[in-house]
């Protein structure tokens, strides 16, 4: 989807700058959090 486009982007360009992200998948998220 579109806005999954664009997250990828952001999430490209802040890796590139040296900044870590973390996880940006809703579902790993809540998985890790322990709701699913």
């Amino acid at each position: 989807n579109h806005q999954t486009h664009h997250r990828g982007q952001v999430t490209t360009l802040l890796s590139q700058a040296g900044i870590d992200v973390g996880v940006t998948d809703l579902v790993a998220m809540a998985r890790e959090e322990g709701r699913s």
